[in-house]
């Protein structure tokens, strides 16, 4: 059986994976058979409890759980925001509810399956065409395009090789120490680089320097990653020099990438948090358009609810 039929929510999934890949159905089942051996996958609830020391858990407890319900099935685990664990939530994965999809009864359920966390929500991936749930709070916005359909360079900008990887780091704190500033409850919610990820970008060559008629005034970074089952170059770090802002230099970098691409149908990828419009707007202008986004949704709403 596909997992179009096993897994309900998976169908708009399917169907965009088959728009962005010539190989899309292969790739989400993939995804998701990765999701269901984690069931029973030691190795991956290790990565839970060798920081994590929750009281009355077990190294089971952070295993993926698969719950049944009288008419579906729920697929999900649990996470902790950015690694923080006085913020836990249920990543829900996959469900095989038929629309119109009862939120309220995948709440109580995750509520029921899941309170030894005492999770306040949950978190469900959905592609741009879907509805949000009812409550849910846009987390972060997906954003890719394969470079050969990004648009054309609108701006005289260059990307080189830095001189020094301590130069990229120096710049990116400087430009989050003035974004914790200028916006901190964005800096709360995005963060930088460190130095071994810019050391290794430098060294693989994907940490390029942003310069205009001269100086660097900014970078960016990829690496080649995945965000779920979407593959691709994924923007791993991007600043403008506050000096420079606005002047649509972040966009500028990403279409210059892509005029120097050797793979035109790779995605250029990322998330952007919710709170981040800047950096929103900047994809799209790039022509990366939104195809998928995780929400989140609150459960005592819906955990409250009667069945």
């Amino acid at each position: 059986m596909s997992a179009l039929n096993s897994w309900a929510s998976l169908g708009p999934h399917i169907a965009l994976a088959g728009q962005l890949f010539s190989d899309g159905s292969t790739r989400v089942t993939d995804w998701l058979n990765t999701a269901l051996l984690r069931t029973t996958d030691r190795n991956f609830s290790t990565l839970f409890t060798d920081h994590i020391d929750w009281p009355g858990a077990t190294a089971d407890d952070y295993l993926h759980l698969i719950v049944t319900l009288p008419d579906g099935k729920v697929l999900g685990g649990i996470r902790f925001f950015g690694g923080d664990v006085a913020r836990p939530f249920v990543e829900l994965i996959a469900h095989d509810l038929r629309p119109p999809v009862d939120w309220a009864k995948i709440a109580r359920a995750i509520a029921a399956e899941w309170q030894l966390f005492r999770p306040r929500s949950f978190r469900v991936f959905l592609t741009a065409a879907e509805e949000m749930p009812p409550e849910a709070q846009l987390d972060m916005n997906v954003h890719a395009a394969p470079y050969r359909a990004m648009a054309k360079p609108a701006a005289e900008v260059t990307l080189t090789q830095f001189p020094t990887v301590d130069a990229a780091i120096a710049m990116v704190r400087q430009r989050y120490d003035a974004l914790a500033t200028e916006a901190p409850d964005l800096a709360r919610v995005i963060t930088p680089a460190t130095a071994k990820e810019l050391q290794s970008w430098h060294t693989n060559g994907t940490l390029h320097a942003l310069r205009q008629s001269g100086p660097i005034t900014g970078l960016i970074a990829t690496d080649p990653g995945k965000v779920e089952w979407i593959d691709g170059d994924v923007v791993t770090e991007e600043v403008v020099l506050p000096a420079h802002a606005g002047q649509g230099l972040a966009a500028a970098a990403q279409t210059a990438l892509a005029a120097r691409s050797t793979q035109p149908e790779t995605l250029l990828l990322g998330t952007i948090a919710a709170l981040n419009i800047a950096s929103h707007r900047t994809a799209l202008r790039a022509g990366r358009p939104v195809i998928a986004r995780y929400a989140f949704v609150p459960l005592k709403p819906f955990a409250n609810a009667p069945p």
